[in-house]
């Protein structure tokens, strides 16, 4: 978020200054969930049912808050700055679906569509190179993998099942 927003001296910030105040308000929201959730868990008297769904839902709303955060401070760094029309846009997905505080999240898988119509972007956030596996969930097995240079990586397509199929 900060490499996106920029120094406040910067005159050509990758997000706008009004969008960055907006975005900025969501990661305090979520900074605060987080605080929160980490307080819960040494008061005593808080472990009654509702006061923990409470608190979960809570955190499940700042995670939300910080994943549309990060995908838009990504989008910004990679994307021309004439996509950005409001802080509310969302251009990637990450990879867990969080559908509510008492259900665990599942793997999203990515429908591509047409063969030679989708496109996945991998982003290594450590400051090292990344050697290790990266598991993607699409909904065809037509895939090319490229590097950043666009030079052909070997990969392996296992198949996912999501459901019975009649017959």
């Amino acid at each position: 978020f900060n490499l996106a927003v920029g120094s406040s001296g910067a005159t050509d910030p990758a997000i706008p200054h009004n969008i960055a105040e907006q975005l900025h308000l969501e990661l305090t929201e979520a900074h605060k969930a987080l605080g929160l959730f980490q307080h819960h868990d040494g008061i005593t008297g808080t472990a009654k049912d509702h006061v923990v769904l409470d608190y979960a839902n809570k955190l499940l709303d700042g995670i939300h808050h910080s994943e549309h955060v990060t995908q838009f401070a990504a989008h910004s760094l990679i994307a021309p700055k004439s996509d950005q029309q409001s802080a509310e846009m969302v251009f990637f997905e990450v990879s867990e679906v969080h559908e509510g505080a008492s259900v665990v999240s599942v793997p999203r898988v990515l429908h591509l569509g047409e063969p030679g119509r989708g496109a996945v972007i991998l982003y290594n956030s450590h400051p090292h190179t990344y050697r290790g596996l990266a598991t993607v969930r699409i909904d065809s097995p037509y895939i090319k993998v490229v590097n950043g240079s666009g030079r052909q990586v070997k990969c392996q397509v296992d198949p996912v099942f999501d459901g019975l199929q009649q017959g």
